[in-house]
């Protein structure tokens, strides 16, 4: 028996490290996601279901977590196990969770593609990780740095009638999947230099500043009267927005109405020019 109790003690203590590992683990997945979906606003111009996924299944997997450790206190305290909290049902989250991870790789492989396809393509100076300078583990809450690579008043002057003229005359925002790899690449530049340009030039993101576009392409589409012959999703996807979610969002933060709603008050304001 005796023997037996040290067994015990010795396996308890290392359960009692493995939830904490995994408790710091899983806050670590918290702030790195919330980290990362923010400074992608720098690199894309879509939203991405991706970190939707990402936050749902993180919360679940917290509740587990919770579930074990209400568990393991109850076994080393009351030296019981509870009726509905317990080992058993733990063993039923775990194939839950390896099951629905499974499923959505399969039905939707797209959710776990991260749609820079351009950054490949770079030297290791314009990399991911350089770019957003974020590290695999943040080390500090500022996570916003100042670009390493600068312009004199001649080159941004340039960069800045370059992009312009690509934006109002050739209408880049229109391709769907455009990223700041792409755009760096069509105007012969680096991508450190554009996200100088936007940050301290336009002071906007990547995101916000291609979008602000596509909003602005959409609302001359519904002062044209195109709402009449085709629908509101259409006219965001040839606006370039490449998403439901992505147009709404983008759409009620500057509106402050749904697009459903702003339509409807069309009826008795008139709507403003935007070309």
């Amino acid at each position: 028996l005796r023997e037996t109790g040290k067994i015990w003690t010795f396996y308890y203590f290392v359960e009692g490290a493995g939830i904490i590992t995994n408790f710091v683990y899983l806050f670590k997945s918290f702030r790195l996601t919330h980290i990362y979906s923010k400074q992608t606003t720098a690199l894309i111009s879509f939203s991405q279901d991706v970190f939707y996924f990402l936050r749902v299944f993180l919360v679940v997997a917290a509740i587990c977590m919770v579930c074990w450790l209400v568990s393991f206190l109850a076994l080393g305290i009351l030296h019981q196990q509870l009726p509905y909290i317990n080992y058993d049902m733990m063993w039923l989250f775990v194939p839950f969770l390896t099951y629905v991870v499974g499923y959505y790789m399969l039905a939707k492989p797209s959710l776990f593609r991260i749609e820079l396809e351009s950054a490949k393509q770079h030297t290791q100076e314009d990399t991911f990780e350089k770019i957003l300078d974020l590290p695999m583990i943040p080390q500090s809450n500022n996570v916003e740095k100042t670009p390493r690579e600068r312009l004199n008043d001649t080159e941004a002057q340039n960069l800045k009638q370059k992009l312009e003229q690509m934006f109002y005359d050739d209408k880049i925002y229109l391709e769907d999947n455009l990223t700041l790899f792409v755009l760096a690449e069509k105007l012969d530049s680096s991508t450190n230099n554009l996200s100088w340009l936007f940050n301290k030039v336009y002071n906007k993101t990547f995101y916000d500043f291609v979008n602000e576009f596509r909003l602005k392409e959409f609302l001359n589409k519904i002062e044209n009267s195109e709402h009449k012959q085709k629908t509101i999703l259409a006219l965001a996807l040839e606006s370039g927005f490449n998403s439901k979610s992505t147009f709404n969002k983008v759409f009620k933060s500057s509106m402050q109405a749904t697009p459903s709603a702003y339509i409807k008050s069309l009826t008795t304001t008139k709507v403003p020019s935007y070309s």
